[in-house]
């Protein structure tokens, strides 16, 4: 993926990039089954966080779980939606561009992407600091995607 300036020319080289797919129906098992996941990433994360020391290598796995945790709940929220996303970079374009009262921040959203892809991708490591500059935020992020779920959720239920 190239890089963008803006929230805004990310989203568009997406959408011009057919990334957004519309999916013909609303599968509420699987979005129950990714906001568990997403929990579970949380709940693993902060058992790590409680056993390491400030040292440890291990707090790539915080970071690397809560930033899962994060992409799972906007990849459920879009399910609502009946659309799905090729990437992560899209992902949190289109959740961005299309939800601004949820009041994500982009730059914050592309930082620990980008981190997250360093460990993945070239080798890079993820420190105590690293995480402790970002978790105020990324955990701020995650409980307003988690309340637009269950929003979403018992709007679905009241449906029914």
């Amino acid at each position: 993926m190239q890089k963008f300036n803006t929230c805004k020319e990310c989203y568009d080289s997406c959408l011009a990039n057919g990334m957004f797919e519309k999916r013909a129906s609303i599968n509420i098992q699987r979005i129950r089954s990714l906001v568990e996941n997403a929990q579970t990433s949380i709940s693993q994360a902060d058992i790590l966080s409680k056993a390491i020391k400030e040292e440890a290598r291990e707090w790539m796995g915080v970071y690397i779980d809560y930033y899962e945790a994060l992409r799972i709940y906007a990849e459920a929220l879009l399910l609502f939606e009946k659309t799905t996303i090729a990437n992560h970079q899209c992902l949190f374009a289109y959740i961005c561009q299309n939800h601004p009262a949820l009041n994500l921040s982009w730059d914050l959203l592309e930082e620990i992407r980008k981190k997250r892809n360093g460990v993945h991708y070239y080798g890079e490591h993820i420190t105590y600091d690293d995480w402790k500059r970002v978790e105020t935020n990324v955990k701020l992020h995650i409980s307003i995607l988690k309340q637009e779920l269950n929003k979403n959720l018992k709007i679905f239920e009241k449906k029914k």
